[in-house]
This record gives C-alpha cells, sequence and structure tokens, in this order.
C-alpha cells in the first residue's frame, strides 16, 4: 500500500470533488476514502470524520501549496478566537472526553451543562 496522506477531510462529496478536480489538474494523483459510504447515507460523514482526500506523502506539500494558491484556505488556529483555543484545550485534558473530537467534546460539556442547570431549577422550585 502506498504511502498515503490526507489532506483534507470534506463532509459533504461535491465539496472533495472541487478540490480533487484542482489536484488532478495539476497532475497530483489522488485517492478517497469513504466516499461511497457517505454517499449512501450522508448522517455518516460527522461519524467516520467526512470524506477523505489523499495524495502520496511526497505529494502532501505540493498540493497544500497549490490550494492555498488557488484560493482555498484551511482553517487554522490563528483563525480561531481565543476563547476556544482555550476551550479546546482544556476539554482535551479531560479523562475519555479528552480523546474525542472538539465537536463531540463541546456537544457533551453543554449537554452535561443543560442537565445540572435543568436539575438545580427543579430543586429550587420545589
Amino acid at each position: 500500500m502506498p504511502n498515503l496522506q490526507t489532506i483534507w477531510s470534506f463532509p459533504y462529496q461535491h465539496q472533495m470533488l472541487i478540490i480533487r478536480g484542482r489536484l488532478e489538474a495539476e497532475g497530483i494523483e489522488t485517492f478517497v476514502q469513504d466516499e461511497l459510504t457517505i454517499q449512501v447515507d450522508p448522517m455518516y460523514s460527522n461519524a467516520l470524520g467526512g470524506i477523505k482526500l489523499m495524495v502520496h506523502a511526497e505529494d502532501a506539500t505540493r498540493a497544500t501549496e497549490i490550494l492555498a494558491e488557488a484560493g482555498y484556505h484551511k482553517k487554522n488556529e490563528a483563525d480561531t478566537p481565543e476563547f476556544l483555543q482555550r476551550l479546546y484545550t482544556f476539554t482535551g485534558s479531560l479523562p475519555v472526553i479528552g480523546e474525542m473530537k472538539f465537536e463531540n467534546r463541546l456537544f457533551i460539556i453543554t449537554a452535561t451543562s443543560v442537565v445540572l442547570i435543568a436539575g438545580i431549577l427543579y430543586l429550587l422550585a420545589r
């Protein structure tokens, strides 16, 4: 199996096809993982981490540069507000939850907070 590197992940196929076409027009061979599964049921996209666009490891830097020159921008830490960066660091240090994707961590923390607040309000109203 060739040494492949995932350079981008997409929730839907049409997004991946645009980027894939750009890279293949530049002569970079691309590979896709989980495309058919997500086509069958798009709700699996989050669970699988999206459709993964991969290239040979030696082409990864060039592919990233081509996409940056073409105006495709992958969000980095500098674009993320400081509050979310701190929340990411904090939730990453929690046992069990820290191993999950950031979106799942936020959901669990939010749901837990809502349940606690609702429980307190219920007890106060009695």
